[in-house]
C-alpha cells in the first residue's frame, strides 16, 4: 500500500502531493456490488496520511471552485508511470465526500485506458463515441459503487479516419458541468489532440509527475505543451516517493 512522504500547499493555487503508487489488493469479502477497484476506493485506507493528503488537495480544488459553481478538473501525466488514474480516482472520491454532490470520473487516457479497465468497462462505449458520433455523453455514463460518483469509460477505440472537433469537446464538458458538481478527467501520460482539447476546456489542469522517472526537462516540456494547448495549469502532484 502507499505511504505519504509530504504535501505542500502554497498560498497560490498550486498544490503538490507526494505518494507511492497504489496497489489495488482485493478487499475482504463484501456483500456490496462493484469491481475490486471500486471496493478499494470505498474502504477506509489503512494509511491515514494518504487520505489526509488527498483530502487537502480536494479542499484546494473546492476553494478554487466552490460547490455552488463546481468545476472541471483535468489530470495529465509526465511519464509513462505517472499513475494519473490513481490520483484522479482518489480525488474524485474525496470530492464526493466533501461537497456532498454528484461527481463524474472520466477516462480520457487513449493509450492505456487504466480506469476503464479498473471499472471493468473495456467493452463499453463512452467518451470516444460521445465525441465522434455527437451522442450525449450521458447515454454512456454508468453509476458506481461509490456514493454520488458516476463514471464515463474511454470507449471502444478512436477512429483514425475521424477527427474530434473542439466544439464537441466543449459541448461534452459543458454537459458534465450542468449535470455534476465536479468533473475529474484522467488524461493519462500521453499528450494527444484529445487530451489537449479536454485540458483547454476544463477549468483547471494538474500535472502528475512520477519522481525518479520524469526529469525536470521532461516535466517542463509537458507543462509547456499543456499551456500551449490552452490548459489552465494550476499545480502538480508528485508520485513515486519513498521514505
Amino acid at each position: 500500500m502507499s505511504r505519504v512522504v509530504h504535501v505542500t500547499t502554497s498560498p497560490t493555487r498550486a498544490s503538490s502531493v507526494s505518494f507511492e503508487p497504489v496497489v489495488h489488493e482485493a478487499p475482504p469479502a463484501s456483500s456490496g456490488v462493484g469491481t475490486t477497484y471500486e471496493m478499494c476506493l470505498a474502504l477506509e485506507h489503512d494509511e491515514p496520511r494518504l487520505i489526509r493528503q488527498f483530502h487537502r488537495l480536494a479542499e484546494t480544488i473546492i476553494s478554487q471552485f466552490p460547490p455552488d459553481q463546481g468545476g472541471t478538473i483535468f489530470f495529465a501525466g509526465a511519464g509513462s508511470s505517472s499513475h494519473v488514474a490513481d490520483v484522479s480516482g482518489y480525488v474524485a472520491k474525496q470530492l464526493t465526500e466533501q461537497c456532498h454532490g454528484d461527481v463524474i470520473l472520466v477516462d480520457a487516457d487513449a493509450a492505456d485506458r487504466v480506469l476503464t479497465q479498473r471499472f471493468a468497462a473495456g467493452t463499453e462505449k463512452g467518451l470516444v463515441e460521445a465525441l465522434q458520433d455527437g451522442t450525449p455523453a450521458a447515454r454512456f455514463v454508468v453509476s458506481t459503487a461509490i456514493a454520488r460518483m458516476a463514471f464515463l469509460a474511454f470507449g471502444e477505440s478512436l477512429a483514425s479516419r475521424r477527427t474530434i472537433a473542439s466544439q464537441a469537446v466543449r459541448d461534452a464538458v459543458a454537459e458534465w458541468k450542468t449535470t455534476y458538481r465536479y468533473t475529474v478527467v484522467a488524461g493519462g501520460a500521453t499528450l494527444s489532440t484529445l487530451t489537449g482539447l479536454l485540458a483547454r476546456h476544463c477549468d483547471a489542469t494538474y500535472l502528475v509527475v512520477p519522481l525518479g522517472q520524469a526529469d525536470q526537462q521532461q516535466t517542463a516540456l509537458v507543462a509547456q505543451k499543456l499551456t500551449a494547448a490552452g490548459a489552465r495549469l494550476l499545480g502538480s502532484v508528485a508520485t513515486g516517493v519513498r521514505l
